[in-house]
């Protein structure tokens, strides 16, 4: 398990095709991972990338790192309906 703040949780997968193979390490994030989203925090995310890069450099067996947001996370989803936490804890109050 990678242990930064950001790292919410992690996985191992495997990629491959007719030619190779690759174990991959997954990570999702709290953060937001393109520049043109306004809750981007370049210093946090560089920081974050620094942590997986020696992450990797200590643990050989992966090939690489995939990083992915949270689902759910973040105040509006690309389709303009409310996050998926969000709108569980609608549900949650509607039938308390």
């Amino acid at each position: 398990m990678l242990h930064h703040p950001n790292a919410r949780t992690c996985w191992p997968k495997v990629r491959l095709d007719q030619a190779e193979m690759q174990t991959v390490f997954v990570i999702e994030t709290d953060l937001a991972l393109l520049p043109d989203d306004p809750a981007y925090d370049h210093e946090a995310f560089s920081t974050f990338v620094e942590a997986i890069r020696a992450y990797l450099a200590d643990h050989p067996s992966y090939d690489r790192a995939e990083v992915i947001p949270i689902r759910g996370w973040g105040k509006s989803s690309p389709n303009g309906h409310a996050p998926l936490a969000a709108r569980h804890a609608r549900r949650s109050r509607a039938g308390a």
